[in-house]
This record gives C-alpha cells, structure tokens and sequence, in this order.
C-alpha cells in the first residue's frame, strides 16, 4: 500500500515539474501570437513577470520563418527579459496555485510581435545572411617554436581561400581582437571574436593553427638549402551560432636556398588543400541550410534541446536521401531546413505521425515553410 502510495505521489510530482515551463506558441493572426504557459516565482508577481518573459522569448524566434538569423542571441535574450512588459499586450491566468514557497501559473499570454519583431528590427538583433558572407581569419603561427610577428600564414591562407571564391573582411580593419590566435582554446577570446566580427558583419571564422618547423638544412649542388614542414589545422566557425562547420589538416614541405621563400612555401603548400575542402563543405552547406535553399523549411516552436535532436532524427522517416539540419535555434525556437524527394504532404504526414514529440502543424506560410507547435 506504501508503495502504491509513493509510486502515485512520484507521477504526481514528475506531472508537476514538466508542466511548469511548458509552453505552447499560437499566432493570432500576423501581428499578434498567444503563448500558454506555466511559471513560478517566489511571489505572484515574480511569477507573472517571468511567464511574459518566456513568451516573449518563445515567440522571438518565429522571424526564423521569415528568412531572417538571429544574431547575438545571448545579448538579445538578456534584453528580451528586461524589456518583456514592452511586448506584452495582456496575460490571462487560467491557474493559479501556492505550493510551498513557490506561487505556480498557468496562463496565456498575449504577444505584440508586430512590436516586437520591429524592436528587434530597429535594435540590429535581425539580419538576413549574405549572397557572398564575409570571413575572417584568427590563427596561432608559430615558428621553430616561437611566435611570428610577421604572421604571414594568415595572409597565405587568405590568398588559398580568395582562390576558391571566397570574400574576407579587411584585416586591417579588426583591431579590437587578437589575430594572432586559436579561438577555439580559450572561450573568452571566442566570445570577443564573435562579438568584434557580428559588429563587422562577418559571418563565418577560420580559426586554427600553423605550426612551421625547419626540417634539416644541407648543402646541395654548392648551395646551402633550407627544408621546412608546416602543420595546419584550421576549423570553420558559423559566427551567429558558434558552430564549428568543417576542420581539416595538411602538411606543406618545401626548401629553398632563401629561408623565406622556403618558410612561406610551406606554408602555402598547407593551405591550399586546407582551403579546397573547407571551401566545398562551405558551398554545400551555406546557401541550402543559411540561405533558405532547401526544400523545406520547419519552425518549431516550444522545443527543448532534447526535443529537436528527436526531431530532426525522426525526420529520416522521409528518406535515405533526405538530409535534416538546424539553421538556427534561439530560446524555445529552433528551424529545420530540409533538402528531400518527398512532397508537402508526405512531410505534413510524418509530422503528424510523430508520436514523441507530439508536432502540430499551426501554419502553412507557404508551399514550402511550415510552424509547428511541439508538445509532449
């Protein structure tokens, strides 16, 4: 009987902890979206401010169906809950409940998202990726052990990828960050990067390193040479999601009787094929997940991190062929794009067959891009 009783109170108390924080996402109509909620706070009030936070922050991500990215997310965020009354046309508490210390409310909330999506607008939070985006280059060059001033496998590495098509921001114009590092070792310098480089409008980052090292040096036909080996080891950022798109590596020899030219060889010798690979994984991915290329595009709204790797693995449904990828997640926001032989509707079908989690398609805004509503 004991047990029975502790087994009902534990599905209560598992009831309880996931309905708070549910949320369900509903347009009204284009500039106004309803968000069912569940928050607590320490008084009632606390709790009201926090369910019109979260649906302000659950219907930001929305403009991801309209061709537009996000950028800095965490700043936006930050500002979203601080201004979130600003957003707020009405709030109707369907529950309300104190349990402990804790007062606990169901309610629906009534976005301005004309507003907001203005607000955001005005404030620069929004952008629309670029044809050709800007890259620019962060990379630890090292020589015989020792840092070079001079860092010349930036700009070799600069001159690979221009070969391949690709469009870098001016170098001499970033000095507000390190270039002489590899962003992915310290978080700190990441962060700074990605600041300095959504101020520029550069979307992507080739981060790394490039270690050049002196083989031997020996006389040959009564010339002294100079052989030197450079390993390279870049990656490929995504600026607005911190995304590491590619990586690769390559060794580069060369020798010369002219320790610079044989310096410099090398390390052209390693960017070169560095530069042809990325560049193919860049021109695959960019203009058919970033730029809305794809097939299809599906927001959904409502979805925890667990719930969009469900999701999107659940999508394999449509084909061997198909390929799933997340263009951009913000708070409970996230946005497939989808490149696949199946039509509109075998895609409408699979998403209503999806029996965890439950997908309810809310809106069709075109043939091709759909809102969907995500729940346990």
């Amino acid at each position: 009987m004991k047990k029975a009783i502790l087994v009902t109170l534990l599905f209560a108390l598992m009831g309880s902890m996931t309905s708070v924080g549910a949320l369900q996402v509903t347009p009204v109509d284009d500039s106004l979206v309803s968000v069912t909620t569940s928050s607590q706070g320490d008084s009632r009030d606390a709790a009201l401010a926090a369910a019109r936070q979260q649906a302000v922050l659950a219907s930001a991500g929305r403009v991801l169906l309209d061709d537009n990215l996000i950028r800095a997310d965490e700043l936006l965020s930050n500002y979203l809950r601080k201004y979130a009354d600003s957003f707020v046309k009405s709030v109707e508490v369907t529950s309300d409940k104190f349990t402990g210390t804790q007062s606990i409310l169901e309610s629906r909330v009534y976005v301005d998202y004309a507003g907001l999506v203005k607000d955001m607008s005005e404030k620069r939070f929004l952008y629309q990726p670029a044809y050709r985006p800007l890259f620019a280059t962060f990379i630890e060059e090292k020589l015989d052990n020792q840092k070079i001033e001079q860092e010349p496998a930036r700009r070799l590495v600069e001159n690979a990828f221009i070969a391949q098509g690709i469009k870098f921001y001016p170098q001499e114009s970033i000095t507000d960050v390190q270039r002489g590092v590899n962003l992915l070792e310290d978080t700190l310098l990441m962060d700074a990067a990605i600041v300095t480089a959504e101020r520029h409008n550069v979307e992507l980052v080739i981060t790394g390193t490039a270690m050049t090292v002196l083989r031997e040096e020996k006389d040959l036909y009564y010339d002294h040479y100079y052989f030197y080996d450079c390993d390279m080891n870049l990656s490929l950022v995504r600026v607005d999601t911190g995304e590491v798109l590619a990586k690769s590596t390559a060794r580069g020899s060369a020798s010369n009787k002219d320790r610079a030219v044989a310096i410099t060889s090398a390390i052209d010798r390693a960017s070169r094929p560095i530069a042809a690979e990325m560049s193919r994984t860049y021109k695959k991915f960019w203009p058919t997940v970033v730029q809305g290329k794809s097939d299809y595009e599906v927001l959904l709204t409502g979805v925890t991190d667990e719930q969009l790797g469900i999701v999107q693995k659940y999508l394999g449904v449509l084909g061997p062929e198909s390929t799933i990828e997340v263009k951009k997640k913000f708070a409970t926001t996230a946005i497939l794009s989808i490149k696949t032989t199946a039509d509109l509707n075998q895609l409408q079908q699979a998403l209503k067959n999806c029996s965890y989690p439950v997908l309810n398609i809310v809106r069709e805004k075109s043939g091709d891009k759909l809102e969907v509503q995500v729940s346990g």
